[in-house]
C-alpha cells in the first residue's frame, strides 16, 4: 500500500497558540484529530455529522468525552463550531484561509485561460519578478512562443523559474518535481513572488538553509507563508550579499545548463 499524502503541520503555530492551549488536553486531541480528517477529504476546512458519527470518526472514547470537547472549543473559540438540527460542524481558520487561496488561484487561472481563447494572438506580456539589491526588479524572461500568443511549455516554465532559484543543484530532480506539480504560468508567477519574500527572509541568507528545489517543490512550500523577514536592525552583510549575487540577473543560455544539451532538453 502506498503512503498517503502529507500536509503541512505548523508545530509552533499549535504550540502557541493561546486558545488551544486553554483547552482540556483530550480536546487537542479531538481537534488533531479532526484536522486529519479535513486534509484526508480532499483538503476541506470543516467536518460534519452527528454526535456519534462525530465521535466514532473522532476515535473518542465516549459521548460524554466528546460533548465536553465541543463545549471545550465553543468556549475558548480555539476553532468555530456550529450546531444546527442535531448536525455539528467543525471549521479549521486555518485551513478555511489556505482553502479559499486554492480557490482563487484556480479563478485567477481559469480567467487567463478564458482570456487567452476569446484573444488569441494577444499576448500579456507580465513579467515575473524577484528582489535584488535594487529592490523589485522584472525579468524579461517570455520565450518566442510566448510572444506568437501560445503557451509557454513546462520546459519553457521551468527554466523561468531555475534562472531564479538561488540554490542550483539536482537539477533533474527539480525539473521531475517541477514537472510533477503541474505549475503553469499564472501559478508560477506566485512561486516566483513567494521566492522573492523569502530571497530576503533571514534564513535564506545562510544558503545552506535555502532547501532544494526538489524538496521546497514536492512539499508545495510555497502554499504556506514564507520564511520571516530579518529582524528590524538586524542584518547578516555577508550572506546577505551572497545570496542576492545569486539572484542578480545574468547572462542566461539554458544550452550551458547541466541536462539541457541537445538530446536531454
Amino acid at each position: 500500500m502506498g503512503k498517503k499524502p502529507w500536509f503541512h503541520f505548523f508545530y509552533l503555530d499549535w504550540l502557541t497558540d493561546t486558545k488551544l492551549s486553554m483547552c482540556e488536553p483530550a480536546t487537542r486531541g479531538i481537534w488533531a484529530d479532526a484536522i486529519c480528517r479535513m486534509y484526508e477529504d480532499k483538503e476541506t476546512y470543516f467536518i460534519s455529522g452527528t454526535e456519534r458519527q462525530l465521535q466514532s470518526l473522532l476515535r473518542c472514547p465516549n459521548l460524554e468525552t466528546f460533548r465536553l470537547a465541543v463545549a471545550d472549543l465553543q468556549q475558548t473559540q480555539a476553532a468555530q463550531v456550529t450546531i444546527e438540527n442535531g448536525i455539528i460542524t467543525f471549521v479549521s481558520r486555518r485551513l478555511l484561509r489556505e482553502w479559499q487561496a486554492r480557490e482563487s488561484a484556480r479563478e485567477r487561472q481559469a480567467a487567463c485561460r478564458k482570456r487567452k481563447n476569446e484573444n488569441a494572438g494577444v499576448t500579456d506580456l507580465s513579467q515575473p519578478a524577484v528582489y535584488t539589491d535594487n529592490g523589485i526588479k522584472e525579468y524579461n524572461l517570455l520565450s518566442e512562443n510566448e510572444g506568437a500568443g501560445m503557451p509557454p511549455s513546462p520546459d519553457e516554465l521551468f527554466k523561468r523559474f531555475w534562472l531564479i532559484y538561488p540554490r542550483k543543484e539536482s537539477l533533474q530532480k527539480a525539473r521531475a518535481a517541477f514537472i510533477k506539480a503541474r505549475i503553469d504560468e499564472n501559478l508560477l508567477v506566485d512561486i516566483l513572488e513567494w521566492l522573492g519574500r523569502a530571497i530576503e527572509s533571514e534564513q535564506w541568507q545562510n544558503p545552506s538553509m535555502v532547501p532544494h528545489a526538489a524538496t521546497l517543490l514536492n512539499q508545495r512550500r510555497w502554499e504556506g507563508a514564507p520564511p520571516p523577514p530579518p529582524l528590524k536592525g538586524v542584518t547578516n552583510g555577508a550572506n546577505r550579499g551572497n545570496m542576492r549575487e545569486s539572484t542578480k540577473r545574468i547572462e542566461f543560455d539554458p544550452d550551458q545548463l547541466p541536462g539541457y544539451q541537445q538530446g536531454n532538453g
